[in-house]
């Protein structure tokens, strides 16, 4: 008799002991469970604007800087004079954009009333105009959805004329090579359509121009210029 109340009260206690550990063991794959995050995935907004594509517009804007130059007539002389006035031609560009990156290429080429004239060997005239002007660049630009500030550098070129008048009467052109390199915004007003502002310097570096047989002056100029664009996206 005695043998089996003892037999009972190990079953009991077996039974106990298990049903703690089950319970236990449900408490704590219940923590477990609930302390698995799920982290929602985040997908762009199917409305952000897209800058990469084909793009091609107008622009216009002022430019002014100097034009400098060095002579070998009467002994040689040099000088300088201001130089100013508007521009307006077309750009062609292609973007692509990773994240909020904007990577860019654009060119432009722009008919130019650019000009300025001074006072060659004392006693002529000299003036200079830009004809035509363009350039190759690239761009980065950082999108703030629609609207995306970047930098732009890269090769520039332009057609100018020199001319002498007074006890001489003589003129040259040339095309000069140099660099540029600007800062700007753009916006976008719509899928197709966005608008840009645009600074930048520009280096012509210097050319020889021939106004006689024994007669030379080099030629060198800056410019800076402020322009707006307006620009038609493709594929938007």
């Amino acid at each position: 008799m005695e043998r089996q109340e003892r037999m009972m009260r190990n079953l009991v206690r077996t039974s106990a002991i298990g049903a703690l550990m089950l319970a236990a063991g449900y408490v704590s794959s219940a923590n477990a469970a609930d302390a698995v995050v799920y982290e929602p995935v985040v997908a762009m907004p199917a409305d952000m604007y897209n800058w990469t594509g084909l793009y091609v517009g107008a622009q216009a804007g002022y430019g002014w800087g100097d034009a400098d130059y060095t002579t070998n007539a009467g002994g040689g002389s040099s000088g300088s004079f201001d130089i100013d006035g508007a521009f307006a031609g077309l750009n062609l560009g292609y973007n692509i954009q990773h994240g909020s990156w904007v990577f860019g290429v654009e060119g432009d080429v722009s008919w130019s009333g650019i000009d300025g004239a001074g006072i060659a060997f004392d006693t002529d005239d000299i003036s200079a105009e830009i004809k035509w002007m363009g350039s190759l660049r690239g761009r980065l630009g950082y999108a703030f959805d629609n609207v995306m500030p970047y930098v732009t550098a890269g090769v520039a070129a332009a057609d100018t004329e020199i001319s002498i008048s007074g006890q001489m009467n003589a003129s040259d052109s040339n095309m000069h090579v140099g660099w540029t390199a600007g800062i700007g915004v753009e916006v976008g007003l719509s899928r197709n359509i966005s608008t840009s502002l645009e600074y930048r310097y520009t280096d012509l570096g210097s050319k020889d121009y021939a106004f006689a047989s024994n007669v030379v002056a080099t030629g060198s100029g800056e410019l800076h210029t402020v322009g707006a664009a307006l620009k038609w996206r493709f594929g938007q």
